[in-house]
């Protein structure tokens, strides 16, 4: 799965950012890019703090700008604190123009210096191929490890789309807010790339063990169905479709979509 990628960078070097930022998009990297991610009337401050524990990855453009700004130092050292703490890859060094860091980032190799913007963005594909064959085994090994527990139910669609709610803090839909709609994107199709590899996970384990796997098989034939993927797929149509759309009330509009595909599966 790509990871979601906070890029941290000087203003002074804005117009490089939006090209590069403008190319991760363009390929279904969800990004968090301040010039365009922070709306007006909210805090600065509150929302890069809220971004910084929501995202996976840090993109840190060095420049000499972006080394005498005091912002940047912040935002990189707090990423660089997580990937010490987790021991995996939390920052990811760009650098746009010679510029010394090694005593900033001893025995981190990075990016560049470079502009082009087609080798940087082929160079973070690595990056992203990389952890999405690490999340695929972490997921199939979870699948054998954890059978059914935790996922019994004969409610599969209802039960990840709850969760998704939850997990973005609308468990009352009336409170849902405009930023949250890249976040509920995001989740869909994580949720929807997962099932589809549970799915091949389990096939693949059939051809080998059917005897074996048969109970097993059974139980997984209610939660990881065709109905629950395709629910999901149209749900991030419509919501795609209205966020696009020139429409005052996106927010209740999409709140009633979500509505409606929860009271249409319960039935």
């Amino acid at each position: 799965m790509v990871k979601k990628i906070f890029i941290s960078y000087s203003s002074k070097d804005i117009e490089f950012v939006k090209g590069l930022n403008a190319k991760l998009k363009e390929n279904g990297i969800a990004t968090f890019f301040a010039d365009e991610s922070i709306l007006p009337g909210f805090r600065i401050s509150d929302v890069i703090d809220k971004a910084l524990s929501d995202y996976d990855l840090m993109l840190s453009i060095f420049s000499e700008n972006y080394l005498s700004s005091n912002y940047s130092d912040v935002e990189w050292r707090s990423f660089l604190v997580d990937e010490i703490n987790n021991k995996s890859v939390k920052l990811i060094p760009l650098l746009i123009e010679k510029v010394d860091i090694s005593h900033l980032l001893k025995d981190k190799k990075y990016i560049g210096p470079t502009k082009d913007i087609e080798y940087i963005f082929q160079e973070l594909n690595k990056i992203f191929n990389f952890f999405k064959n690490e999340d695929d085994k972490k997921i199939a090994e979870r699948v054998v490890e954890a059978g059914m527990e935790g996922i019994n139910g004969n409610k599969p669609f209802v039960r990840i789309l709850n969760s998704i709610l939850n997990k973005l803090g609308c468990i009352n839909l009336d409170n849902f807010k405009r930023e949250t709609v890249e976040p509920l994107l995001f989740e869909l199709d994580f949720e929807i790339s997962e099932l589809n590899l549970y799915k091949d996970e389990i096939k693949k384990r059939r051809d080998k063990e059917k005897d074996t796997m048969d109970n097993f098989l059974n139980g997984l034939d209610s939660i990881h169905n065709k109905k629950s993927i395709d629910l999901l797929t149209k749900l991030k149509r419509k919501v795609l479709f209205i966020q696009n759309s020139n429409r005052n009330d996106k927010e209740y509009a999409i709140t009633n979509e979500i509505k409606y595909y929860l009271n249409d599966s319960e039935e």
